[in-house]
C-alpha cells in the first residue's frame, strides 16, 4: 500500500508497550521492545515494586503518581486475560494472548477439544496420547487399566499423572498397572505414557516447538525454524524402581537443573552435545549424521499442530466475538512440547500458552531475545495519532449503518465461489493486506498454515466454515500468488 501525508502530519508518533502485573518480566521481552523505540508504560511504578520486593526501598507510595499515559499503548503483555481487560482495548492496541486460549493450554480443556474432532477423525487425529479427566474417567481408566488381555512382556502399558493446570514438572508422577491412584477429587489428568521414546546416548528427551497464532479468525499459523530439545540426565530405564526418578522420566528443565549430571549449553548455538538442551537445529544434524529422516519427523509435526490448533479453534473465535474485540488484536506464542517415540513419531504432550522467556543460557538469550523481535516484525504495530483515533471514535459511534452490508455479505456467503466473484469491501481489502504484509516481514518463521497446498487438505477439519478464512483462502488460490 502507497500512503501520502502532507508534511506537518509527519509528526513522531510514539509506540508504547505494556507489562501487566499478572504476567513476568523478561529481559528478552522489555529490551527487544525498547530497541524497536518503543516506551515501556508505567516503567517507574514497575521499577519502584520491585526496589520494594526486594527491600531497597520503604513501601511507602503515597507520592506516587500515575503514568498518565498508562492506557495508551499499542501492546500489552498479560497473563490470562479478563473481560474487563478486553472491553477496554482500543482498536489499535494488540494484546499477547486469546480470549478462552486456556483451551489448549490446559491439559483437561486440550483433551476434549483433542477428543471432539478425535471422534469423528479417529485416524487423522491420532497424535495425542489417550488421556483420563478425574473424576469423571476414573472408571474408564480402571477398566483399560484391568484390561484382562494385558500381557506386560507383550507391552508394557504405563500411565502419567499431571494436574491439569500446573507446568515445570509439578505433581507428576508414573503409574504402573498395580499403583494406587490416591484420593484425587479432581484437577488433574492420568495419560498413557509413552514408554517407547526415541532415545539419544540412552537418554530421553522432548521438544520445545514454538508456534506463533496471529489469528483465529481467518486462522493462521507459522512455526519457528529454531527451538530446544531437552534432555533428561538419567538413562532411560523402565524398572519399576525408576518410576520415580524424575531425572530418568523427565525431561523439564525446572526439574533437570536440580541434577547433578546436569550441563547447561554455554553456546550461543547450543551444539554441544554433551549438554542437557540443545537446539533444534542440533538435533536436525544429529539425526541426519546418524542416517534419521528428520525433514519426515518435521513434516508430522506441522501436521498435528495444524491439527491440533483446528481443534481448538471453535471455543477461542467464540471467545473472540464474545469480547467485542476485532480478530487481529491478539496474537498468541505457544510452546509444544513434543516427543518423539523409538518409530519416529511426534506425539504432543501439552501446550504452555505463556511460554518462557528466561535466558538461562546464552542460547537461550539469542533464541528468546530473535523470537521476540521476529513477533513484533509479524504483529505489526502500527503507530497512531491518540488524539485524531479519539475523534475517529467518536465519528463512528454517530454514524447510521456503517458496516451492515459487509456483515450481510459474511452471513449469506455459501462457498469460495461466492467470495471470489464478489467486490473486496474495505474490511476484506485489509485483512487481504495485512495477511500480504506479514508474509513479507517473516524472517525466523515459516507459515505453516493456510498454504496454496494444504488448505483443503484441512478445511474438513474446521468445526464449521467461516467467511474470512474463505476470504483468505481465495486469495491464496490466486494464480498471481505464490505461497506454497
Amino acid at each position: 500500500r502507497v500512503f501520502y501525508k502532507p508534511q506537518e502530519e509527519l509528526e513522531p508518533l510514539t509506540m508504547r508497550f505494556k507489562i501487566s502485573e499478572n504476567t513476568n518480566i523478561y529481559n528478552a521481552m522489555v529490551n527487544s521492545c525498547k530497541a524497536a523505540g518503543m516506551y515501556l508504560v508505567g516503567e517507574q511504578q514497575m521499577l519502584k515494586k520491585k526496589r520494594i520486593a526486594q527491600g531497597l526501598t520503604d513501601s511507602d507510595t503515597s507520592d506516587e503518581e500515575e503514568d498518565p499515559d498508562e492506557n495508551n499503548f499499542n501492546l500489552l503483555f498479560s497473563g490470562s486475560i479478563k473481560d474487563d481487560i478486553l472491553k477496554r482495548l482500543r482498536s489499535y492496541q494488540k494484546i499477547n494472548h486469546f480470549p478462552k486460549s486456556f483451551n489448549l493450554g490446559r491439559k483437561d480443556a486440550m483433551w476434549r477439544n483433542y477428543l471432539t474432532v478425535a471422534e469423528k477423525y479417529p485416524e487423522d487425529y491420532n497424535f495425542c496420547p489417550k488421556t483420563y479427566i478425574f473424576p469423571e474417567d476414573e472408571e474408564e481408566f480402571e477398566d483399560d487399566r484391568r484390561d484382562p488381555d494385558y500381557d506386560p512382556e507383550m507391552d508394557l502399558k504405563l500411565w502419567i499423572f499431571k494436574p491439569s493446570a500446573s507446568s515445570c514438572g509439578k505433581g507428576i508422577k508414573i503409574v504402573g498397572r498395580d499403583d494406587p491412584i490416591g484420593k484425587h477429587k479432581k484437577g488433574f489428568v492420568i495419560s498413557e505414557y509413552i514408554a517407547n521414546p526415541h532415545l539419544i546416548e540412552g537418554r530421553k528427551y522432548d521438544l520445545r516447538v514454538y508456534v506463533l497464532v496471529v489469528s483465529y479468525d481467518p486462522l493462521i499459523i507459522y512455526l519457528y525454524d529454531d527451538g530446544l530439545a531437552r534432555f533428561a540426565t538419567g538413562k532411560y530405564t523402565l524398572d519399576e524402581d525408576q518410576f520415580e526418578n524424575k531425572y530418568v522420566h523427565l525431561t523439564n528443565y525446572s526439574v533437570q537443573k536440580n541434577a547433578e549430571e546436569y550441563t547447561q549449553n554455554k553456546s550461543k548455538v547450543a551444539n554441544n552435545l554433551r549438554a542437557s538442551k540443545w537446539s533444534l537445529k542440533t538435533l536436525q544434524k544429529v539425526f541426519e549424521d546418524h542416517g534419521k529422516d528428520y525433514k519426515s519427523v518435521k513434516r508430522r509435526m506441522k501436521d498435528l499442530i495444524i491439527k491440533m490448533i483446528i481443534a481448538v479453534e471453535p471455543p477461542i473465535v467464540e471467545g473472540i466475538n464474545d469480547s467485542g474485540i476485532k480478530p487481529n488484536q491478539c496474537y498468541e506464542l505457544y510452546g509444544f512440547d513434543i516427543i518423539i517415540d523409538s518409530n519416529l513419531k511426534p506425539w504432543i504432550l501439552e501446550v504452555n500458552i505463556s511460554p518462557s522467556f528466561s535466558s538461562s543460557s546464552p542460547f537461550d538469550k539469542t533464541l528468546k531475545t530473535m523470537l521476540v523481535c521476529d513477533i513484533l516484525s509479524i504483529v505489526g504495530l502500527k503507530p497512531v495519532n491518540h488524539e485524531k483515533y479519539e475523534k475517529e471514535e467518536r465519528k463512528k459511534l454517530h454514524s447510521d449503518g456503517l458496516g451492515h452490508s459487509s456483515e450481510e455479505k459474511k452471513e449469506s456467503f455459501k462457498n469460495i465461489e461466492d467470495i471470489s466473484s464478489g467486490k473486496l469491501d474495505e474490511e476484506d481489502f485489509n485483512l487481504i493486506m495485512e495477511y500480504e504484509e506479514q508474509i513479507r516481514k517473516v524472517e525466523n518463521f515459516e507459515l505453516i498454515f493456510p498454504l496454496k497446498n494444504n488448505y483443503k487438505k484441512y478445511s474438513k477439519f474446521f468445526a464449521e466454515e467461516r467467511y474470512r478464512n474463505h476470504l483468505l483462502w481465495s486469495h491464496i488460490n490466486s494464480p498471481l500468488v505464490d505461497i506454497e
